[in-house]
């Protein structure tokens, strides 16, 4: 993260960390919702009220995107990449509209769908797609073409669903019968604790509240990695 979003990170957690010592009871949704605020921070924006993005690192000096960046200049093949924010589509399109991205998102119509799909899957010259998780998780194969260098078996996270459905529905849009090889590769963007703990909570299928927060009190403080990212 950038100083700015170290900061900004570190506040809310704080101040959520003395909610959990004061609170008998937090509801699931309020604790979701702080975990919400921490993922925006950790992509660089944070949305107010009126969901409105308040900007809190540039895109060029956003450490998540040159991350992403690096990881697009050395996967072969085409790439799935998955986002939840609306804002968080707009960062990204700005970001790779070079490479003119297809995309699947909310609010979309059908044969608008239909065509994000073909430039994917059929034009060799659109390498990336942008997926938003819940609109693209169901119905879509996304495998790219039947030339390897034009196939898609990777899926990168730039932020991550706390919603185990949504995540392994996202998944099998590239693990499904087409796919050449055996082998899909899935990278989750990961700058901080709660990062990580939601993906081991996916991973380990645990309820996603004790695993992500009742262990945050005697969470260390934020890490060298995890201020860099």
């Amino acid at each position: 993260m950038s100083g700015e979003q170290a900061d900004q990170y570190k506040q809310m957690r704080d101040e959520f960390l003395l909610e959990l010592e004061t609170e008998e009871v937090v509801a699931v949704d309020v604790a979701i919702a702080k975990y919400e605020k921490l993922s925006q921070i950790m992509c660089g924006f944070i949305l107010n009220e009126s969901g409105e993005a308040r900007v809190l690192v540039e895109p060029e000096r956003n450490p998540r995107l040159a991350t992403l960046s690096d990881l697009l200049r050395q996967i072969e093949g085409k790439v799935v990449i998955i986002y939840r924010h609306r804002y968080t589509f707009e960062i990204l399109s700005s970001a790779l509209k070079v490479h003119f991205p297809a995309y699947i998102k909310g609010g979309m119509k059908p044969d608008e769908t239909t065509e994000q799909k073909r430039r994917f899957n059929e034009d060799p010259r659109c390498r990336h797609i942008l997926g938003q998780a819940d609109a693209i998780k169901y119905g879509h194969t996304l495998l790219g073409g039947a030339d390897p260098k034009d196939h898609c078996s990777t899926m990168i996270f730039f932020e991550s669903s706390y919603s185990l459905d949504t995540r392994t529905q996202d998944e099998d849009r590239i693990h499904r019968r087409g796919q050449i090889g055996e082998n899909v590769l899935y990278i989750d963007l990961s700058g901080s604790d709660i990062d990580r703990r939601v993906v081991r909570a996916l991973q380990k299928k645990e309820d996603l509240y004790d695993a992500v927060f009742s262990k945050l009190k005697a969470s260390a403080p934020l890490e060298a990695d995890e201020a860099t990212l």
